[in-house]
């Protein structure tokens, strides 16, 4: 029999749960929590004070950020609190079998100090900043990284130690199959020029099909601002195309099983992608651009098609029909179930600790 792990999750302090507004990288780790606490293992999380967890012992601090009025000192409070939460998480270390970061790069300060094992798992792009972090202060023995896909494992820089790649995975049953779509498309992402949801729009209105966006928009940071003003907004006088604003989790299948196909023209080399499998769960046909992870998600052909531009993207849209929305449900169910994420960490686990 396995032995029963102690695990400590780390997470930025000014998140918590259970997990609101846009999801993505937090909703996974609330999931992977879950699966733990059902494989078993004691699970401490070091989150803001914010958090309710049933069955997890929170170790909380309480933010600084909302001390400060003024957005530049806020978003500074914000990364001190982290490191405050850091310290609590270090202090204890010992405490632990293997600490779980899901931060950027701030672990990388405490890791020469103890001699427990440090896990990091990727939910982002590797940034310059963080290749220069690891370039003056090359990491430890006991730090190890987890890629979440085969593309974002060639960007890791070759100073960390690789573990196996561990794809993300759903709860299925949070996601209902439906066969038999309405005529419209769907996007579902933030509105940032990498996610291309200009792209999109311009593909829906050369097949004359009804587009629906959702997705974060946060116009009081620049990035979102200029997009939306200048690729976004001004469209969205056509009676074919529609803003949902931020959807719930739990709204996420209905919004995307009703749906010919999900959009994804990313921009960018993407590290997972987790709508692709929500879609999928769902039902959905996935057509997507042939970046990052995509065809270790997609199966081209078979659950939606990959294709290389807005041209591609198009004429895939006129044969969507040809996919058989069954097979996008079976695929999930075989390669991106939550317990398959859980058993991947903890096999990753076990051989970090022998």
């Amino acid at each position: 029999m396995k032995k029963k792990l102690s695990i400590a999750h780390l997470i930025p302090a000014n998140r918590g749960f259970p997990v609101t507004g846009d999801a993505g990288r937090y909703l996974l780790i609330e999931t992977l929590i879950k699966e733990q606490i059902k494989q078993g293992h004691h699970v401490t999380l070091f989150a803001s004070s914010k958090t309710k967890f049933p069955k997890v012992k929170l170790e909380a601090i309480e933010e600084l950020a909302p001390l400060f009025p003024d957005q530049a000192e806020a978003i500074k409070a914000q990364e001190d609190s982290t490191f405050l939460l850091l310290t609590k998480a270090f202090r204890q270390a010992s405490r632990f079998d293997i600490i779980h970061s899901h931060l950027n790069d701030k672990h990388l300060y405490f890791a020469p100090f103890i001699k427990e094992p440090i896990l990091i798992t990727g939910h982002w792009p590797i940034t310059k900043k963080l290749e220069e972090i690891i370039r003056q202060n090359p990491p430890t023995p006991n730090l190890f990284f987890t890629p979440i896909s085969q593309a974002q494992r060639k960007s890791v820089p070759q100073e960390l130690k690789v573990t196996q790649t561990v794809h993300n995975g759903i709860r299925i049953q949070d996601f209902t199959f439906r066969a038999r779509p309405r005529d419209e498309l769907a996007y579902l992402s933030r509105f940032v020029r990498e996610k291309g949801a200009n792209d999109a729009i311009e593909v829906a209105r050369e097949t004359d099909i009804f587009l629906k966006l959702a997705g974060k928009l946060d116009l009081g940071n620049d990035l979102y601002k200029k997009f939306w003003s200048q690729k976004v907004k001004p469209q969205l006088r056509s009676k074919k195309l529609k803003y949902f604003g931020e959807i719930k989790h739990k709204d996420v299948s209905a919004y995307l099983g009703s749906a010919k196909a999900l959009l994804f023209p990313i921009k960018w080399e993407e590290p997972f992608g987790l709508v692709m499998v929500e879609a999928m769960a769902s039902g959905t046909p996935v057509i997507a651009y042939d970046r990052g992870s995509v065809r270790e998600i997609v199966k081209d052909g078979k659950t939606g098609f990959v294709v290389k531009n807005k041209q591609e993207m198009i004429r895939a849209v006129k044969k969507i029909d040809e996919i058989d929305r069954a097979e996008c449900r079976r695929h999930v169910e075989k390669n991106f179930l939550s317990s398959k994420m859980a058993a991947g960490y903890e096999a990753v686990y076990q051989k970090i600790l022998k």
